[in-house]
């Protein structure tokens, strides 16, 4: 599985881990039929298609991971698919002023893309246990978190704070 490694799976909860991964494989196989058997989806059951949007879903969740950690320093997501033919771009974020954070290449056809996340805003603290930390998150309120496109070319600024995406 992508992204997933093995190495922090303790001993005793492998057989769980192995179980979980065995279902995922099952449920991934299952929709790869569907999705070759229905004639309108064919073209999007091809295995490079596939993996290029998979790859393309994780650099927009780890963009939103970058977002939600008030980024004070650069970072770069790299070989995000362009293309369905294996051209990819790095993305490199540039945290500024006021929790904006610019992106490039400018990777969205529509400038500005504006785009709301869902999230709720906790302190950044350590937590007594789960009960408090549940506690604190369900008396957070929600906010919205807007991507838009920067005055710099190509770029995207990213304004909001650190939170978790719901």
């Amino acid at each position: 599985m992508p992204g997933f490694s093995a190495k922090y799976v303790k001993s005793e909860e492998a057989p769980l881990v192995q179980d979980v991964l065995q279902r995922l494989r099952l449920q991934q196989l299952r929709l790869k039929v569907d999705l070759r058997a229905d004639p309108a989806m064919k073209n999007f059951a091809d295995e490079n298609w596939l993996q290029a949007n998979a790859q393309r879903l994780e650099a927009v969740d780890r963009l939103s991971l970058y977002i939600c950690l008030v980024p004070r320093e650069p970072a770069t997501i790299d070989a995000v698919p362009v293309d369905y033919r294996g051209l990819e771009a790095d993305w490199d974020l540039q945290p500024e002023e006021n929790g904006t954070v610019t992106l490039e290449p400018y990777p969205f056809r529509r400038d500005p893309l504006e785009i709301s996340i869902l999230a709720r805003r906790i302190p950044k603290r350590r937590y007594a246990d789960d009960v408090e930390f549940q506690k604190t998150l369900a008396q957070a309120s929600f906010f919205r978190f807007e991507v838009h496109a920067a005055r710099g070319p190509r770029k995207v600024a990213v304004t909001g704070g650190d939170c978790l995406i719901r």
